[in-house]
């Protein structure tokens, strides 16, 4: 988080944690509130934002958020969150889901991509071999055969059905 919009972002990414819609309702107003108060703080004009830079600005705040599943909790907030249509929760629901579809909509090149998979960050996004499982199941050998001193149980108490 050490960029800037850094507070809204932050903000923004405990929208995965809420336990419901109405926190959700409310993470999202802190993170618009703090998001103005950055903007306000980065241009030093005390000017209201417009949604003609509020997009971009939503946009670079839900990249350094890293919201699992952006989309989702989107859909979960609008479907089930109690807020009024033409309210400021639907207002910024609608924001985040301009911003979402100006990220879908980016295409990176080749090079910036090789840069990326080559550095820390990216290694560490890589896909990985999952660990072997404790006792290590090649070391584990299985017999041809079943023994003969292994055999079914004759017992005549048994609970096993048509035993």
């Amino acid at each position: 988080y050490g960029v800037a919009y850094r507070r809204s972002s932050r903000v923004l990414s405990w929208l995965s944690s809420c336990p419901g819609p109405r926190e959700m309702q409310e993470v999202l107003r802190l993170a618009h509130r703090w998001l103005l108060r950055d903007a306000i703080e980065a241009s030093g004009s005390r000017e209201a934002v417009g949604a003609d830079l509020l997009v971009p600005l939503s946009a670079l705040v839900l990249c350094h958020a890293a919201l699992p599943s952006p989309h989702l909790l989107l859909r979960v907030l609008d479907q089930f969150g109690d807020h009024d249509p033409q309210g400021d929760v639907s207002y910024l629901i609608a924001n985040l889901e301009v911003a979402l579809q100006f990220l879908s909509s980016l295409s990176v090149s080749e090079t910036a991509r090789a840069r990326f998979e080559a550095s820390p960050m990216g290694a560490s996004l890589r896909p990985q071999d999952p660990p072997e499982p404790p006792g290590r199941s090649r070391d584990i050998q299985i017999p041809k055969e079943i023994p003969r001193s292994v055999s079914r149980s004759k017992s005549s108490g048994s609970s096993h059905p048509g035993g």
